[in-house]
């Protein structure tokens, strides 16, 4: 295997109140124990030929939170880390390691979502969502991050991307308005049972920042 590329993931859609302890052990069975085993797998043989490239698919969740999606976030979190690394470990042998990490693109993964009942999916989908970014973009852009053999790559539509800069760069500043627009959509998610709201929740948290960016552009 030349090249390995970890694209397991399932996202969440649920209050961390509200989600048994066995949802988080699955979040993280999926999205950061399969990789890493699988990672583990081939690695051997990577390093033992002195060449390889893996490709994992983290998400900007993995750069900073995102309510109702706490399972999700550290699990992508936790994928981050091993792989920063994992890479400075395996660099001087001819490895590259890729973190790719979509913000919001328009896709089928709401429908499979966890929820705060154990064994069941959210399906329903939020493709639609026009904040959201083209899959064919997103796909474009992936593959420049592996053709390029980028160590990271950040992959959203504006202003979420800004965001994410922010969170590295002006972390204080980008904590204290998660905290007043995160904590809006969160509030809302626990006093309404209604489909639709669980279904806008982790959209409407990228929502919320673009109208608050509107907001402050027309200001």
């Amino acid at each position: 295997i030349d090249v390995l590329v970890n694209n397991a993931g399932r996202s969440q859609r649920s209050a961390a109140e509200d989600t048994p302890a066995i949802v988080d052990s699955q979040i993280m069975q999926i999205n950061y124990n399969s990789v890493v085993h699988l990672t583990k797998a081939v690695l051997p043989s990577m390093i033992e030929r002195k060449s390889g490239h893996i490709v994992n698919t983290s998400s900007v969740a993995g750069v900073m939170g995102s309510p109702c999606a706490s399972g999700y976030a550290g699990a992508k979190h936790a994928l981050q880390g091993f792989m920063d690394s994992l890479r400075m470990e395996v660099c001087d042998r001819g490895i590259t390691i890729t973190n790719v990490c979509p913000g919001p693109v328009q896709s089928n993964i709401s429908r499979s979502s966890f929820t705060s009942e154990v064994g069941q999916a959210l399906n329903s989908n939020d493709a639609a969502e026009k904040a959201r970014m083209p899959t064919t973009r997103c796909a474009q852009l992936y593959a420049t991050a592996i053709s390029q053999q980028l160590d990271e790559a950040w992959i959203s539509p504006q202003p979420v991307l800004l965001f994410t800069y922010m969170s590295q760069f002006l972390p204080d500043l980008t904590f204290e308005m998660q905290k007043i627009v995160g904590n809006k959509k969160a509030r809302q998610f626990r006093e309404s049972s209604d489909n639709e709201r669980l279904n806008s929740i982790h959209t409407g948290w990228w929502s919320a920042i673009i109208g608050a960016f509107k907001a402050s552009k027309s200001d």
